[in-house]
This record gives structure tokens, sequence and C-alpha cells, in this order.
């Protein structure tokens, strides 16, 4: 796990410095320390708390959301709705971008439903996430 200075923004992912800079924003990006956790998928960890049925996912994980539900089929067929964050700007390398999550959502059967809380980076200011929406919302219309 990469752990910068503002440690809000520790994530799965190496987040770029690059972006950082080009938003005077780097206490999110320079990555103070790296450290090792265990983790498991999402599939597992549901399987793991005895509950019975998964019909809504809230994810949000600093840019590693698709990485978590490309791992999770089963749970993936059991959802109704999905409400994650997504991000249009690369902010960390590796990272896949909104159209990225719509298509694997598309490819699955969702619909995008809203988007909403949508917020902008500026230079000066204090606004967090560049071009993200951190809540994109979709619904499972197929069989």
């Amino acid at each position: 796990m990469s752990i910068p200075l503002d440690r809000v923004s520790a994530t799965l992912l190496t987040p770029d410095p690059v972006v950082g800079e080009r938003f005077d924003k780097s206490q999110f990006f320079n990555v103070q320390k790296q450290i090792e956790v265990e983790t498991k998928t999402l599939d597992e960890a549901l399987e793991n708390s005895g509950s019975k049925s998964h019909d809504y996912l809230k994810i949000d994980i600093e840019g590693a959301e698709l990485e978590v539900l490309e791992a999770a089929p089963k749970t993936m067929k059991e959802l109704l709705a999905v409400k994650t964050e997504v991000s249009f700007v690369r902010q960390c390398f590796d990272q896949p971008l909104a159209h990225d999550v719509a298509q694997f959502f598309h490819d699955r059967g969702f619909e995008l439903m809203a988007m909403v809380d949508t917020a902008h980076w500026r230079r000066e200011g204090y606004v967090i996430d560049p071009y993200m929406s951190p809540n994109l919302f979709l619904i499972h219309v197929g069989s």
C-alpha cells in the first residue's frame, strides 16, 4: 500500500507525483512509505461475512475499484446496484479510468443511472479529486 503525506489518499496503487505537481496537491501523491497489506477478494470477504445475499455495493478504494470488482465474479452476478468512485484523470500508475469502469459494468448488464457529487480540482483552493465523480451509480438490468 502506498501512503502519501496526507493519508486520506492511501492506495493499493502507486500514485503519480506528476499529477500532484500539476494541481499543486503533492501531499496526496508523494509517497512517504510503502507497507504490505494482506488482502482477500470481495467474493471471499462476503462469503466469510455470513451474509446470505448481496444486492447493493458501495466501493471507494482510491483507484483500485475495478481490480476488486474483476476478482469478484460471484458477487457481480448477485448485485442489483453499485455505487463507486471513478476518475477521469489517471492519478495512479495503471489506474483504470471512468470509461474502463463503465465498460466493465456495461459488459455485465449494468446501466449508468446517475453521476452525483462530481468534484473538480483547481490549483487554488482545496477541492479534492481532479475530475472525479465519487458516486457513480449503476443498476443491473440484465437477467
